[in-house]
């Protein structure tokens, strides 16, 4: 069941983790130019955020991401996390590689917390989805961003991940979405 959340950003998805007491270890896939890691970081208070991306366009992915990479390189991407992240030491590790290779490098239940902004097509949703709940322990919290994307094409980035979620995790679980101010891409999360 899709339900809405009491948040109003995913920027208050550091908070949400320190009143739960998830203060291990957290994954973002997907981490781009780190934004989100950046303000994610200054407010969680747990021990460690890996950020995995491969830093490259993945085969098949082109044709989505032209929008939001066109001006710049996915290298220059990368240089700019490093610098972003730099100031949290080792609090952040930057693992480049695809998401599904990267999850291999977790134990089932290590986690805290996963946020899902890789690959948007649903089967790649779905495999992100299937790979990465088992690595987040009971209690922790599954998330991902762009359910919907105000403004954009229908088909762009929301739909599929509407999808991956109905298919699988909805099924079973509440899905809380969080609709953000400003008319910004709404995130989604489930308790473990």
């Amino acid at each position: 069941m899709i339900c809405p959340s009491p948040y109003s950003s995913r920027n208050q998805f550091g908070q949400l983790l320190n009143d739960r007491q998830l203060l291990g270890e957290a994954v973002e896939i997907g981490t781009h130019q780190a934004d989100f890691a950046q303000v994610f970081l200054d407010v969680w208070q747990g021990e460690k955020l890996y950020c995995v991306d491969p830093w490259s366009v993945p085969d098949g992915y082109e044709s989505q991401v032209e929008q939001l990479w066109s001006s710049s390189s996915r290298s220059a991407d990368k240089r700019i996390a490093i610098s972003r992240l730099e100031k949290f030491g080792e609090r952040a590790e930057l693992i480049e590689d695809l998401s599904i290779p990267a999850s291999q490098r977790f134990h089932d239940a290590q986690l805290d917390f996963v946020y899902i902004d890789g690959d948007h097509r649903c089967e790649e949703v779905k495999k992100d989805i299937s790979a990465w709940s088992p690595k987040v322990r009971e209690g922790g919290i599954i998330a991902g961003h762009d359910f919907i994307c105000p403004g954009e094409e229908p088909e762009n980035w929301g739909r599929p991940i509407q999808r991956a979620l109905s298919e699988t995790l909805a099924v079973s679980r509440d899905v809380f979405v969080i609709v953000e101010e400003n008319g910004l891409p709404w995130s989604w999360y489930v308790v473990n």
